[in-house]
């Protein structure tokens, strides 16, 4: 009988593909697919395995057509689930909420899909409709800590702090993912809960979290009074990224607030201009500017805020820069030039304000 012999050449092309794909063979894996698919079109597995295939290789347009044909033929929750990512891959949002709603049909009790699908309705501004989702999982399994901290995240954003705190709690002592941990002490450190935000970043640190808690952290110190325990948040971020601006910019700009080593704060800006990046640039050009200044070398900080204004005529801190350095070399009309257009372009708190204002007073004497 036909049929049988093509069912037995697609069990077998489909038995093949398993031992390609463990075998990490993913053209062999491909080709055993395609022959099982020819030798029965009308089985839905070899188009769910070779729309899968396709979207692990990123190929989403051609994933979404293999998958379609699987679900056409018999939609089971797996063939469901992959043809939302390939609809995730190709910016349909809509189209995945609708595939991971008819998965969760068949199995409700699926909480990561519930809490995927919650983000997606995030994205697509259906905050109400995520919170429900959420609220369902939560209700199926009180201690996810996946819908927990996507609430808590949600409330957040929502201006409910003592709600979104309450879940991110929860969800510390639910699991032990660094993230929750994370948006704890940003929601802390947001009311002014400094002590209770670094209680959350070592509760972070203690989890696995990642080098942007130093960061939190340093502003935390700042805002408390301990620079020094600021420039040691930073100098942590600085050990394990040394290649990134970032952390070299922030420690740079402490260090001249507070006052510091202008000789070190200048080698931290010349290491992040080594990066390439037009806003990293001018940062760099304006903290090494100020930090050459200090260190009493005015033509250099000249050099450097002169680069910075060519590159952003517009920047507010690169016109200040530059007018500092006019005015320690003596050239009191370009330094009052470019004093009067930092003033124009910043916003009236800009805490260097006061400063410029009273640096053209004296220059107008």
């Amino acid at each position: 009988d036909d049929g049988l012999a093509r069912a037995a050449e697609a069990i077998a092309a489909l038995a093949e593909a398993t031992e390609r794909r463990r075998a990490h063979d993913d053209p062999g894996e491909r080709a055993a697919l395609e022959r099982a698919v020819a030798a029965r079109p009308d089985w839905p597995e070899g188009w769910h395995f070779l729309g899968r295939r396709l979207l692990l290789l990123q190929q989403h347009a051609d994933a979404l057509a293999h998958l379609d044909r699987a679900v056409a033929l018999g939609p089971s929750p797996w063939a469901l689930e992959d043809r939302a990512r390939a609809r995730l891959g190709l910016n349909d949002l809509v189209g995945a909420v609708e595939d991971l709603g008819r998965c969760l049909e068949m199995i409700p009790d699926a909480h990561g899909l519930r809490v995927e699908r919650a983000q997606v309705l995030q994205q697509t501004g259906a905050a109400d409709l995520a919170l429900a989702e959420l609220d369902e999982c939560l209700r199926r399994a009180p201690e996810h800590p996946g819908a927990l901290t996507l609430r808590g995240r949600i409330r957040l954003t929502r201006g409910d702090a003592a709600g979104g705190i309450a879940d991110l709690e929860q969800a510390t002592r639910a699991g032990r993912d660094p993230l929750p941990w994370y948006l704890l002490a940003q929601a802390r450190e947001s009311i002014g809960d400094d002590r209770g935000a670094l209680e959350a970043l070592d509760g972070a640190a203690a989890a696995g979290g990642a080098r942007d808690l130093h960061h939190l952290r340093a502003e935390v110190l700042l805002r408390r009074g301990d620079v020094d325990g600021a420039l040691r948040a930073l100098d942590q971020a600085v050990a394990e990224v040394p290649t990134e601006p970032d952390p070299l910019l922030r420690r740079a700009r402490l260090l001249l607030l507070a006052g510091g080593d202008p000789a070190r704060a200048a080698a931290d800006a010349a290491r992040a201009l080594e990066v390439r990046g037009r806003t990293v640039t001018v940062l760099a050009l304006v903290l090494r500017s100020e930090a050459r200044l200090r260190q009493g070398d005015a033509e250099e900080a000249l050099a450097d805020a002169d680069a910075a204004v060519t590159i952003a005529p517009a920047e507010p801190e690169a016109r200040l820069a530059r007018g500092l350095a006019w005015a320690a070399l003596g050239n009191l009309p370009a330094a009052a030039d470019d004093l009067r257009r930092f003033l124009a372009g910043a916003p009236p708190d800009h805490p260097r304000a006061a400063e410029a204002r009273a640096l053209l007073a004296r220059l107008a004497r």
